[in-house]
């Protein structure tokens, strides 16, 4: 009995590992995924302030196409905002279900040690107590 239920404890723990390993990996992908936005919004302020910068613009018809232009720059830099921000919440939303699935398992840890140390001490003919289950 004590053995079945250090089992159950046993798959509970290999499933909190697995759930930690699977969330810290898409952390990564995450933060990969955050410094490629960073660049691209880099390379998009970059070229923002490039072609403000320029003043050639004579006929009418350039200007609004410039103008245009520039207002792209903007929508693209704001986007890329966005998306980080996002990024950046969903990061620490899985750092959040990290902390809380290591504390789980710490739980889960020590559960398995008082059933050891019952099992151990009492045998496999004592009653269990439903704090142990």
């Amino acid at each position: 009995m004590w053995d079945r239920l250090i089992t159950v404890k046993q798959h509970r723990e290999t499933r909190l590992r697995n759930d930690i390993a699977h969330a810290q990996k898409e952390i990564e992908d995450l933060q990969e995924h955050i410094k490629q936005v960073d660049a691209q919004r880099v390379s998009v302020i970059q070229t923002w302030q490039a072609r403000c910068e320029e003043q050639s613009v004579q006929q009418e018809e350039e200007l609004q196409a410039f103008r245009r232009e520039l207002s792209g720059y903007a929508s693209d830099e704001i986007r890329l905002k966005k998306e980080r921000i996002q990024l950046r919440t969903q990061l620490l939303g899985l750092k959040q279900r990290i902390y809380e699935w290591n504390k789980q398992l710490r739980q889960c840890l020590v559960k398995q040690e008082k059933l050891r140390l019952l099992r151990d001490e009492m045998g496999d003919t004592h009653a269990i107590s439903s704090e142990y289950r």
